[in-house]
């Protein structure tokens, strides 16, 4: 145990299913995905200040015992029709006063890119999150606000094309 990260508005902690290594269910062990994204995550500089608060959640099992919707950033390992190891990444979701599901924002990322993309997701929230209101800092907000956004002109191109 470390208190290293527990409070203020970092990368918190990441989450693995309570059953992994023994979940008769399990298609991939997340403990190692885990620890590679708190090593990653841990004590870095560009992140050392975000919004608000982070949580990360990996699930490599067919039941969701992590909760990955609910978590800020979620990944689901699996394997495709080859045998390789590739991830569903969901961002946005969270609890609180306005729970929200993730929205699946990748498919099928391989492994590789697993920390780059996942550090990617952190920079657009750490450059476009919100720091004037604490209650709409989480990247929730951000990615439900993207979506409504992206829906509004959708409908706003529809009817100028249909004229």
């Amino acid at each position: 145990m470390h208190a290293i990260q527990t409070s203020g508005n970092y990368i918190r902690n990441i989450t693995a299913d309570q059953f992994a290594g023994v979940a008769p269910d399990e298609v991939i062990d997340p403990r190692p995905w885990a620890e590679i994204l708190r090593q990653w995550s841990t004590f870095h500089p560009e992140f050392a200040w975000l919004p608000r608060k982070f949580k990360i959640a990996v699930n490599g099992s067919v039941e969701d015992r992590v909760a990955v919707q609910i978590h800020d950033l979620g990944v689901y390992l699996w394997k495709n029709a080859p045998g390789e190891v590739v991830a569903d990444i969901l961002a946005g979701g969270g609890l609180g006063r306005m729970p929200i599901i993730d929205a699946i924002i990748k498919r099928d990322l391989p492994w590789q890119h697993l920390i780059t993309y996942c550090e990617a997701v952190l920079r657009v929230y750490n450059r476009y999150g919100r720091r004037d209101n604490m209650y709409k800092a989480r990247i929730k907000i951000l990615v439900n606000g993207r979506r409504s956004r992206r829906r509004s002109s959708r409908s706003r191109s529809r009817k100028s094309g249909s004229t």
